[in-house]
């Protein structure tokens, strides 16, 4: 039970990929989590026995998964052992459901390559994994820690694993603390009903979406002037169409990279709390609550 599952960071495509523009999401080694056993009863805290009913209650899981060897490890003091903060963003949920599917499959094996039908397979047996936890999902923090590699989303129904060398070119990554817990449904809401009802909103959006569209375009192409410079304009869309995602203290720090142009500012999943993305083309930058990440 010792095989790690990493935490997900989506670089670019928050929002967006609800409404059909690209994904691209990484496995983020530096947060991960484990099966293990405890004397102690933290399964409770989990709710496993829980989660255990809720996949019970499916005959594709019950097809899938050794339900009855996962009921008498929970019994055994099964848990998950993680270090991924919780409401960050970073797919806390997705690594455990992961961890779960992989070790309880009939069928999967972690391997190097995996065909379109066999990632959309397993990104559509995530989701409903997921939605226990979230009410609905899209499947693809479970996928990113279930097979370990970094995957482009061109749409609900195409993905493809990627291999981008050379990614420090392009500069320092960092996951900035915001230090404050957030739920994704409520954001997600608010964001489809203000898509629905705000013209003005709906456009910003779109232009959004096109913008992340080329950045993505720009990283996989490891093209850094072009890249800093989409950084830039992406941080400014973002700090104007998604203020109700930005607390009063983050917004210090964007509007202090829109006036020093010396790092970019932009969404990690839902914003509202949790992590936000940093990056800096050339020089590295020494922040209290800005953790260095490695792609």
């Amino acid at each position: 039970m010792t095989i790690k599952f990493n935490s997900k960071l989506l670089l670019f495509g928050e929002y967006g990929i609800i409404k059909g523009s690209m994904g691209l999401a990484y496995p983020l080694q530096k947060y991960f989590g484990y099966l293990k056993f405890s004397n102690q009863n933290i399964s409770e805290d989990l709710r496993l026995n829980e989660f255990l009913n809720y996949l019970s209650g499916s005959s594709l899981f019950n097809q899938e998964l050794d339900l009855k060897k996962f009921e008498e490890d929970i019994a055994k003091g099964l848990f998950f052992d993680s270090n991924i903060p919780i409401g960050h963003g970073i797919g806390s949920s997705g690594a455990l459901c992961a961890s779960i599917f992989s070790h309880y499959s009939k069928h999967f094996e972690r391997k190097k390559n995996y065909s379109q039908s066999e990632l959309k397979y397993l990104k559509d047996l995530m989701a409903l994994m997921e939605s226990y936890y979230h009410g609905s999902s899209s499947g693809v923090d479970c996928l990113i820690s279930l097979i370990d590699r970094p995957l482009m989303i061109k749409g609900r129904n195409e993905i493809e694993l990627i291999n981008v060398n050379g990614i420090q070119k392009l500069g320092h990554f960092y996951l900035y603390e915001s230090n404050l817990r957030r739920k994704t449904s409520p954001l997600v809401h608010a964001f489809l009903e203000d898509y629905e009802t705000d013209e003005l909103f709906q456009s910003d959006v779109h232009q959004y979406m096109e913008l992340s569209d080329l950045l993505i375009r720009d990283f996989i192409e490891l093209d850094k002037e072009s890249f800093k410079m989409r950084m830039e304009k992406l941080t400014k869309l973002q700090y104007f169409t998604f203020k109700k995602m930005i607390p009063r203290h983050v917004e210090k720090i964007w509007i202090d990279s829109i006036e020093s142009k010396k790092y970019s500012v932009k969404l990690c999943g839902a914003g509202g709390g949790g992590f936000y993305l940093i990056y800096s083309p050339d020089e590295k930058i020494i922040h209290p609550n800005f953790i260095e990440v490695k792609l």
